[in-house]
């Protein structure tokens, strides 16, 4: 299973003034997609209408991420939506992924009534997703009358190549966000925390997706903050002045636990982005390469006395030969 890095930047994950400037943000991103990054997460703080345009915007920039596009339920109707992530999906060349915070965390208020409770919010969200998938697959038009959106011959006539395979990301601690991500999301992303703690995260949901047939649909992506030997929490930074070795060490626990990318921020600053790409993605990559013939990473971890997995074991023996010059 190969390891996902997705580059999360401004401060708090939300992009803020990065985009601000074309010429930097480019050269950035280009420096992301270099060092090994897949993707990039547009997290707006002008809501979801900016996040569309931004989305658009960070597509022309580069041509080598996926756009992962945050996006709140409850701002548009369910059929402007669908159609808007569409024709979106469609622009930028199918690299559209959603990732939706379903009880609004992080949305800006713009005046609007409160957000509803969590449980509300999460059965909206429900009810949300599932009108998204129907109105990008249904061949005819429809009526829907539910607790929290109402339409008539909702459909839509231009539905983009690929609109049907858009994938979903998500989150949350509560039961009601794990069940909602169980039925709909693609990615789930995971709450910073010890490798133990994520290890049961992972657990909890693949028992809630099972329910659904989905507990080996699911991947996990952790967050995590890279800056120059910062030391904020040691459970989410990974420090650039540890020898090469221990950092993506460091990294390999959380991939034993079932961790298949990693959420980075911290990374805007050009140095530190060449710095993570140098000292964790290439020899972590390459290290799970070589270990996949010794241990394969779907393989549960199996610590030893000393408490180290095989595979990470496997990996520090071998750490000179996957760092860099």
């Amino acid at each position: 299973m190969p390891i996902g890095f997705t580059f999360v930047p401004g401060a708090n994950g939300k992009a803020g003034a990065f985009f601000s400037d074309p010429t930097i943000a480019g050269f950035r991103l280009a420096q992301a997609a270099g060092a090994g990054f897949e993707r990039v997460v547009v997290h707006e703080p002008g809501g979801v209408l900016a996040n569309l345009d931004v989305a658009a915007y960070a597509a022309r920039l580069s041509s080598a991420l996926e756009i992962v596009l945050t996006h709140w339920p409850g701002a548009i109707a369910p059929v402007a939506a669908a159609q808007q992530l569409a024709e979106l999906d469609t622009r930028i060349g199918g690299r559209l992924v959603v990732r939706v915070l379903g009880d609004g965390h992080g949305a800006p208020d713009n005046g609007r009534a409160p957000h509803p409770c969590h449980l509300a919010a999460m059965q909206r969200t429900d009810e949300y997703l599932m009108l998204l998938k129907r109105l990008w697959t249904n061949t005819r038009p429809f009526d829907f009358e539910g607790a929290f959106h109402s339409f008539r011959q909702g459909f839509l006539h231009e539905k983009g190549p690929r609109a049907g395979e858009i994938s979903f990301r998500m989150g949350g601690d509560s039961g009601s966000a794990i069940q909602v991500a169980a039925r709909h999301a693609d990615v789930f992303e995971l709450s910073p925390g010890s490798a133990q703690s994520v290890r049961q995260q992972i657990e909890r949901v693949r028992d809630a997706a099972g329910r659904y047939g989905r507990s080996r649909k699911i991947s996990f992506a952790l967050p995590v903050y890279f800056n120059g030997g910062s030391q904020k929490d040691p459970d989410v930074v990974a420090e650039p002045m540890r020898r090469a070795a221990n950092i993506a060490a460091w990294f390999l626990d959380y991939v034993d636990a079932g961790v298949a990318e990693f959420m980075v921020s911290g990374t805007d600053d050009g140095d530190a982005m060449r710095l993570f790409g140098e000292r964790v993605v290439t020899p972590l990559r390459i290290a799970t390469r070589r270990n996949e013939g010794v241990v394969s990473l779907d393989a549960p971890a199996m610590p030893s006395r000393t408490g180290l997995s095989r595979r990470r074991r496997y990996f520090m023996r071998n750490s000179s030969r996957a760092s860099p010059e």
